[in-house]
């Protein structure tokens, strides 16, 4: 399967939005079957209850293509990630409270789907913007 640049960028953009309009519940179908994640150490089933945990603890979290960047097979998404945590996340307990996370994507596809990925976001951000880590003064 040959793709161009912007198809694979079109295409990481369309899974995040299938994945955030269902709950994570979408990802066995975009992710390769010997998908595996670096950050977090997970395979596919195991990437699959990570996200689903977060749209437990943050039902309507919806991710933001700021920017991305490709090169062959790998797409680089830098992503703004929002949700209001109404569910238990790591112990806390749901806070209603909004937020606001900065994250990036390494995603590297073959024949469509995702086969290897990694993610970095500000979890420290996270812990303080629900009230679970001070804030810095």
């Amino acid at each position: 399967m040959t793709t161009t640049s912007q198809d694979l960028k079109t295409a990481a953009r369309e899974q995040l939005a299938s994945i955030d309009a269902d709950q994570a519940q979408s990802m066995p179908a975009l992710f390769a079957e010997q998908f595996v994640t670096r950050m977090p150490p997970l395979d596919r089933a195991g990437f699959q209850q990570f996200g689903q945990a977060f749209y437990a603890a943050f039902p309507d979290l919806r991710h933001s293509v700021e920017h991305q960047v490709q090169e062959s097979e790998t797409v680089v998404n830098r992503l703004l990630v929002r949700g209001t945590h109404r569910g238990d996340f790591q112990g806390i307990p749901a806070t209603g409270r909004t937020v606001e996370v900065a994250a990036i994507t390494i995603q590297r596809f073959a024949d469509g789907k995702i086969v290897e990925m990694d993610l970095l976001f500000d979890s420290l951000g996270l812990l303080q913007q629900l009230g679970a880590v001070p804030a810095p003064t």
